[in-house]
């Protein structure tokens, strides 16, 4: 071979090696996606089942009484694994939470309020002219639960 001949076959192995290098690393990189796409998914299939021994739980569960279930849960944070669609069906099922909400949501209504509007409801109540809006809303409040406790008597 001469010297012409040579050094135009180096580059054509070089260009090849380059071509089969780059090959090689794709298809390492397209077999490594794959199996992450496919162990996450069988991740997600394994954790939206339950567990085995659920059923189980829930039956040696059903034969306490309501105390002793109570007991098991004393000193546990339930609340904090919950998340906000399970927090939202707590409190709709709870009547002292569902009550506590309605109040809370008054106030921040009666607190939008201009401070005449606020005396109005306390037509009648003495010594409301030097009260600030957060107190005129706490008499307001107090006001409403003391007829709400009258209707249900």
């Amino acid at each position: 071979m001469s010297g012409k001949e040579w050094g135009k076959q180096s580059t054509n192995d070089n260009i090849l090696g380059h071509f089969i290098f780059i090959g090689i690393f794709l298809f390492e990189v397209i077999i490594k996606a794959l199996s992450l796409i496919f162990s996450n998914k069988e991740k997600a299939r394994l954790s939206t089942e339950d567990p085995p021994n659920i059923k189980y739980n829930k039956s040696a569960l059903s034969n306490k009484t309501t105390k002793e279930l109570r007991s098991l849960l004393k000193d546990i944070d339930i609340l904090s694994s919950l998340n906000k669609d399970n927090l939202i069906e707590l409190i709709v099922w709870n009547q002292e939470a569902l009550d506590k909400f309605r109040i809370e949501e008054r106030k921040s209504q009666l607190l939008k309020m201009t401070n005449p509007e606020l005396r109005t409801f306390l037509e009648g109540v003495e010594k409301t002219s030097r009260l600030n809006k957060p107190q005129l809303v706490e008499m307001i409040l107090a006001l409403e639960q003391k007829r709400k406790e009258k209707k249900s008597n």
